[in-house]
């Protein structure tokens, strides 16, 4: 079974790794949200593409549907990226995740969060700001998800030691590029100037 390798022992390794199956369910709703996302996209695709009973409009309207399908996007891609880190950390630390129930209660959270969402925006519970639907109760909830992330990952990198730090503050950067969205640093779109 496969297991975070012993520091200094190559041959050894320790019991199964609990930080895999983590990684594991991350990457398991990652792709599900994923899928739901294409059926969304194709929904949206043939009812612009095609004339659709009034009947159907006013049950599934565009806009609402395009509001579950990019924040779906945004959903699945952030869990995605959380299941590579649960994944890679603990291997780069050579320690298991710094508290596993901490990792599945903030999927946990997230989960409850998309759904809550989902079904808000069938009754029009949103911001009514375009791409930025998200009601800010739930925003506030993803906030606090992320930060119980970037603790988690955070804490396992600091009880190893100094080996694990490059790549957490790689993770770092790529994390606060996908949450912000942005280029920077290549289109010039600093946060910090």
């Amino acid at each position: 079974a496969p297991g975070i390798i012993a520091r200094g022992n190559p041959a050894a390794t320790l019991a199964p790794s609990a930080s895999h199956p983590v990684a594991y369910w991350y990457f398991v709703s990652a792709r599900r949200l994923f899928g739901v996302q294409i059926i969304v996209g194709l929904w949206l695709a043939f009812s612009y593409a095609f004339p659709i009973p009034q009947s159907i409009v006013d049950v599934l309207p565009f806009g609402m549907t395009r509001a579950m399908h990019t924040n779906l996007l945004v959903l699945w891609m952030l869990l995605g990226f959380m299941s590579g880190s649960y994944y890679l950390v603990p291997e780069e630390a050579q320690r298991e995740i710094y508290s596993v129930k901490l990792a599945y209660f903030q999927l946990l959270a997230f989960l409850a969060t998309g759904v809550a969402a989902l079904i808000g925006f069938g009754f029009g519970w949103t911001q009514g700001k375009p791409l930025l639907e998200i009601p800010t109760p739930l925003d506030f909830i993803v906030v606090v998800g992320c930060l119980i992330f970037l603790f988690n990952v955070a804490m396992t990198v600091i009880k190893e030691g100094e080996r694990a730090f490059l790549g957490c503050c790689l993770s770092a950067c790529s994390f606060w590029r996908t949450v912000t969205g942005s280029g920077w640093p290549s289109s010039g779109n600093s946060p910090f100037t």
